[in-house]
């Protein structure tokens, strides 16, 4: 009967956490997993799917080809896939002999992920499932843990006890997402297991956005979401499928992936994990944060002893002399309307923002607001807020929100137009190496974007409404000026 049962579930689609029982294939988001006979199964506290193992997997549908609706077995961080062909960016990131053969004897402490194809190169990925083999019926028969990673071969049962009294209970602001919007955000697998562009292409579309910005974004919003003061019964299916990511990505980083200074594509990783440590009291977890130097938010921002101020920019691990090469063509190109390059280079003489122009490009479109909602998260939760060891985010963020851009006072001649004056009316100073050369005139103001200075206060892409009117309640500081990016640059 409990088969027959369990099969109507399946068929219907309900949401059941937390239940065991036989049966000889498993459908989750459209991928089905045939047995070859009845194993126990069921399903952890955030509805992903476990199987009592050894099991013979006789079919996964839809069928791999040979190219596409690729699967894995404890895929690992980094390296190539075995889930879709057509995948950016091309050939060189697939490699069809991950994908096992049919049938396959799944062993315990093997997660096996299948996924279904977008039908584009970015992101190639529709959608995605994880089934985690066990070697017993798990706690509660589920209900009481969350999924083990579904990355490399560490498979731990974590406990569904969290420290839920630290979490706070603040008064709701207008434009705040539902918790089923939390809930529906993260209750998917978020696949984010490789670097680069091939790890954006491989975020399913169903589940994530492609786009790290968008990614930080929507993690700010979800944290912050969670600190209202809605019921803790009616927090609970949210907080966990939020900290089920948190523990994805720790084991991730454990295995060696990082999340760098790469233009937009990876802020937001650093809150989710430092949210599950907290709330799980893992101490390891902890550590992991508190140690890392690989993530977005402490690459991309430097103090300043100079001007006193944290400012935007990033030295990619260069000498002083690469650096200030770097910075120059970047700029030049950019105000050249040919941009190429790396365009989040810090002013190497560290006098302002960095990046081609202050307060362009990554800075405005994919950054700045994204480290908001994390910034503000951490900071309403004081045991996040300690292991977050660099504060030069939290001083960056403040100011780009209650002051914008960061140009002045700069002694810095600007780019006049021809590169062949580089290191002549522009750029290094021959006399003093290391120091730029002087602006002399000032009637267009001194340095090399003195109109900037002040302007853009809380402005760029990847804003979010909600966490404009957290800040504003729980920040005490008011933003600036409507978010425009800086126009009308001229070249002295």
């Amino acid at each position: 009967m409990k088969k027959i049962i369990f099969t109507l579930i399946l068929i219907l689609g309900l949401n059941n956490i937390g239940f065991a029982a036989e049966a000889n294939f498993i459908t989750q988001y459209g991928i089905t997993y045939f047995f070859d006979k009845a194993y126990e199964t069921g399903t952890f506290a955030n509805g992903d799917y476990w199987v009592v193992g050894p099991v013979v997997i006789t079919r996964i549908t839809p069928d791999y080809d040979g190219e596409n609706y690729g699967w894995e077995v404890n895929p690992t961080v980094g390296g190539k896939q075995g889930f879709c062909l057509n995948c950016y960016p091309g050939n060189d990131y697939f490699n069809s002999s991950l994908v096992p053969a049919l049938p396959y004897t799944a062993l315990p402490n093997q997660s096996i992920v299948k996924t279904i194809p977008s039908g584009e190169a970015m992101p190639c990925i529709k959608t995605a499932t994880v089934l985690t083999v066990l070697s017993e019926i798990p706690p509660g028969n589920g209900l009481n843990v969350f999924r083990p990673p579904y990355v490399e071969s560490e498979k731990p049962l974590i406990p569904v006890s969290l420290k839920t009294e630290i979490l706070p209970s603040l008064a709701p602001v207008a434009n705040a997402p539902s918790l089923n919007w939390v809930y529906e955000r993260y209750k998917k697998v978020q696949l984010d297991h490789k670097f680069g562009g091939v790890g954006s292409a491989l975020h399913p579309s169903d589940h994530m956005p492609d786009y790290g910005g968008d990614i930080g974004r929507d993690n700010g919003d979800a944290a912050l979401r969670l600190m209202l003061n809605d019921p803790l019964s009616e927090k609970m299916p949210a907080l966990i499928t939020y900290i089920q990511y948190g523990i994805d990505l720790y084991y991730m980083a454990k295995n060696g992936h990082t999340w760098p200074d790469g233009g937009g594509h990876r802020p937001g990783q650093k809150l989710p994990i430092s949210f599950a440590a907290v709330m799980l009291d893992n101490e390891d977890m902890k550590n992991i944060v508190i140690n890392a130097e690989y993530f977005h938010e402490d690459k991309v921002t430097l103090y300043s002893e100079k001007v006193d101020k944290a400012l935007y920019g990033s030295t990619k691990g260069l000498d002083f002399n690469s650096l200030e090469l770097h910075y120059w063509q970047v700029l030049a190109s950019y105000i050249d309307g040919n941009v190429r390059g790396y365009r989040s280079y810090a002013d190497p003489y560290e006098y302002i923002d960095g990046g081609p122009v202050p307060g362009s490009s990554y800075q405005f479109c994919c950054t700045s607001q994204p480290w908001k909602g994390s910034v503000l998260a951490v900071s309403l939760m004081p045991e996040m807020r300690n292991l977050w060891m660099n504060t030069t985010i939290f001083n960056y963020t403040e100011r780009w929100v209650t002051a914008g851009i960061w140009s002045q006072e700069d002694p810095c001649a600007p780019y006049d137009g021809n590169w062949e004056n580089y290191g002549i009316t522009f750029g290094p100073d021959p006399a003093n190496p290391g120091d730029c050369i002087r602006d002399n005139n000032p009637s267009d103001g001194i340095g090399r974007f003195p109109d900037l200075h002040g302007t853009g206060a809380d402005s760029g892409y990847r804003s979010s409404k909600f966490q404009k009117e957290m800040w504003l309640a729980y920040w005490n500081t008011t933003s600036g000026s409507a978010p425009q990016p800086p126009t009308g640059l001229k070249i002295k």
